[in-house]
């Protein structure tokens, strides 16, 4: 169930959640030092003083049920267990109370809907539902009827999806990769009763489909690595990014972190947010670049006795500490061991709570957190992303240890805990004069925010800069149902107060929010825009520096922005002044604009001699540069689309990588640099990716009607890394139809009537 550790010759720690369903039957408990085969029984718990038992026992029976994340993240999450060399015998009655207790009765089937995988084949019950366009989730169980994973359909579409901690296709997909063969109902419900960011596009056809696919693909791909049980090391610290593009890329990054030699490939994807497929598929491209490199198992010799590990309480803690984990590999009972960093406090003025960043898995739970060789923390669990704003990252929350030392306190062993908190090891004494290193850590955890790019975490899940959102609720909050009386509406209604109450509603501010099949928030964004600076006054002409959304750069700044595509499509990048006025397309030029920025900028040079500074640019005039067909009889442009990888500049090729387009690239870096001016303001670029040409193309009007929306719906909805949205919406008639059947064959099976916008805006005085 979880992991605990030795903390005294008959104690050992772990999660007070893990035992929460026992508290009455410690008895049922059975601790296993693996290293050693010692097995001891357990005789009492020692809960924290603040550890709320009710609460948490409510949520743990909800969880059976419910996927609840926040389940190992309430505050002081902590139990000493004292243990005893025998194991009990377990009556019949204590067994049944048991089975009674951790088991959930048998869901009522609506219309029959309901069976065992072992005997129906998955994608035959799936494909009934949706064939008879049923609306409700799809629920498969364990053996004690214990939900495992769910599945939401509506209007014959298989929208979203939750198996363990997936979300979503992968979700899907890794519930036909682990052959579930459990039992099964079907429920009736207007959405999904777990948090889930957006809803899943392709038809559900194609996604049972491509779930077999990987179903019978996945043996051969483990068979090719090396099996599934084979451990992988990464042979750098950092992931070379070069060598992979789209999806790969994106693949990598989130297995990258957990490629440390540990932990089998099969298991990869419990911590990795992947399915397994994906992980295997990942796993070869890596080995082929060659990023990665097989590791042989340990099998060195170890300590295999149980003994008590030391705690030092007073070791002073702080962000970006070098701290690693301690954990048992079930297959083999050997130790294992994670590197990473803490990151600070999860709450300010609380010492007690810290953030991590080792993935580590849910059986993990518990086990202890070492920093230069000693005891520092316990780990509890991963905190919940905010799925809208999320980059990623996969934060981890740990107890610090003297949350141990209370336990003992408080449950009657203040004479252990203090001999605990007597430090095995020697600190520093302080200097004459200066204050004494207070204990653990009191700066609050810093998040990357998605948002600003600031890196503070406020009030447990906020951006101490601009309020971002960074992770959801932690604590728990029971379902509450909604009560509604009609007799007291009908009297109100027959007062003559309901006339009011429209008044009311009428004036109520209403949601920003859309349905979400018009607007969503996609996982990896079709393009990304990424701003660099000059400061010519500090006298580095040729060194940039990347732009942090929110900064205010001085007037006079060379500025250039990249833009790099990451989903085939046309490619179109607006710009709107601080000193207002018309929209300036900046991408793709006309051949017209292209020959005049050509004649300008030969003439610039050769006005200027061929200096730095020579062609930077006055970012109210909206100059535009791009890379030039290298055959004068290519189509315009406008007309071309672009390939997952390639990326551009704006206002020129400073930095260009085309798959289609041969470009020249110049020579002097800041000669094609915007310059910063008056007035004072924001300048604010919008990046558009459609996979179906621009029928406004030149059009002025119709490009400021289109810009005004796409900036309304872009503060609207407040995006980490853009929106996909219906192009109607943006503006009637904005994709041309006429150019559709033509568009290229990577283009062909694309959704043609959405597109996809994110911005930046460059703050300047």
């Amino acid at each position: 169930m979880a992991t605990c550790w030795l903390i005294d010759g008959d104690k050992v720690a772990t999660t007070a959640h893990s035992i929460i369903l026992f508290a009455d039957h410690l008895e049922a408990l059975k601790i296993r030092f693996p290293c050693s085969g010692e097995e001891r029984g357990v005789s009492k718990a020692l809960f924290h003083p603040r550890f709320s038992r009710s609460s948490t026992t409510q949520m743990a029976t909800q969880a059976m049920t419910d996927y609840i994340p926040q389940v190992s993240l309430q505050k002081n999450n902590a139990v000493v267990l004292i243990t005893r060399p025998t194991l009990p015998d377990l009556s019949i009655d204590t067994i049944a109370k048991l089975i009674q207790k951790n088991s959930v009765p048998q869901a009522s089937l609506e219309q029959g809907m309901g069976g065992s995988l072992s005997e129906l084949d998955l994608a035959m019950v799936i494909q009934t539902i949706t064939n008879a366009r049923k609306e409700g989730i799809l629920v498969i169980t364990d053996e004690r009827n214990r939900t495992i994973a769910r599945i939401f359909c509506q209007d014959g579409k298989i929208l979203h999806a939750q198996y363990g901690g997936l979300l979503n296709e992968y979700a899907l997909y890794q519930i036909f990769e682990s052959k579930l063969d459990g039992n099964f109902h079907f429920r009736s419900a207007k959405s999904p009763d777990w948090l889930s960011s957006r809803p899943i596009q392709r038809p559900a056809d194609m996604l049972l489909i491509e779930s077999h696919r990987r179903y019978d693909e996945l043996p051969k791909m483990q068979q090719e690595i090396g099996g599934a049980q084979t451990l992988w090391l990464r042979l750098s610290p950092e992931l070379n990014t070069s060598k992979l593009t789209g999806d790969s890329l994106e693949r990598a990054k989130l297995l990258w972190p957990v490629l440390d030699g540990t932990t089998p490939a099969n298991e990869l994807w419990r911590l990795a947010g992947l399915d397994d497929y994906s992980v295997f598929q990942t796993l070869a491209e890596l080995r082929q670049t060659p990023q990665i490199a097989e590791q042989a198992p340990n099998r060195s010799p170890y300590n295999r006795t149980a003994a008590p590990i030391p705690v030092a309480v007073q070791i002073q803690l702080k962000p970006y500490d070098e701290i690693e984990s301690l954990t048992v590999e079930p297959s083999d009972g050997r130790p294992s061991t994670r590197r990473g960093s803490l990151l600070g406090s999860l709450r300010e003025a609380d010492p007690n709570h810290l953030v991590h960043n080792l993935v580590l898995s849910p059986e993990s739970s518990g086990c202890p957190m070492f920093k230069d060789g000693h005891v520092i923390g316990m780990h509890c669990g991963s905190l919940p992303p905010e799925p809208d704003t999320s980059d990623g990252t996969r934060l981890q929350q740990m107890l610090w240890v003297d949350v141990i030392l209370q336990c003992l306190a408080q449950g009657g062993e203040a004479t252990l805990a203090r001999k605990l908190s007597q430090s095995a090891i020697d600190l520093p004494k302080p200097a004459p004069g200066t204050p004494t290193v207070k204990a653990g850590c009191s700066e609050v955890a810093r998040v990357n925010c998605s948002k600003c790019g600031a890196s503070h975490l406020e009030s447990s899940r906020f951006c101490k800069t601009c309020g971002q959102k960074l992770i959801s609720d932690i604590e728990y909050k029971p379902r509450k149902a909604a009560f509604v009386n009609s007799t007291l509406i009908m009297v109100l209604l027959m007062l003559g107060i309901g006339a009011g109450a429209v008044m009311v509603l009428a004036r109520a501010p209403q949601p920003n929010i859309l349905p979400p099949e018009y607007v969503m928030k996609p996982e990896i964004p079709w393009v990304t825009l990424e701003g660099k600076y000059n400061d010519p006054r500090r006298g580095k002409e040729n060194v940039f520096q990347r732009y942090k959304p929110g900064v205010t750069l001085r007037n006079g700044t060379n500025f250039y922005m990249k833009v790099n595509v990451d989903e085939p499509s046309y490619i179109y990048v607006f710009h709107q002044s601080s000193s207002g006025g018309d929209i300036d397309t900046l991408f793709p030029p006309s051949q017209e604009d292209m020959a005049k920025e050509e004649a300008a900028n030969a003439a610039a040079k050769a006005a200027k001699g061929g200096k730095s500074d020579a062609g930077a640019k006055d970012l109210k005039l909206a100059a535009k540069s791009a890379p030039a067909p290298s055959d004068s009889k290519q189509k315009h442009a406008e007309e071309y689309s672009l390939s997952a990888g390639d990326y551009f500049t704006c206002p020129s090729n400073l930095e260009t990588s085309f798959a289609n387009i041969q470009v020249k690239q110049q020579q002097n870096v800041l000669h094609d640099c915007y310059a910063l001016g008056d007035p004072s303001g924001a300048e604010t670029f919008i990046a558009v990716s459609s996979h179906t040409p621009f029928a406004i193309y030149g059009d002025q009007e119709a490009t400021n009607a289109f810009f005004a929306n796409a900036l309304k719906f872009l503060k609207q909805h407040e995006p980490s890394n853009g929106i996909e949205i219906e192009a109607d919406l943006l503006k009637p008639g904005l994709l041309s139809v006429e150019k559709r059947s033509s568009s290229t064959s990577a283009l062909q099976d694309r959704p043609r009537s959405k597109v996809f916008l994110t911005r930046l805006a460059v703050l300047h005085k």
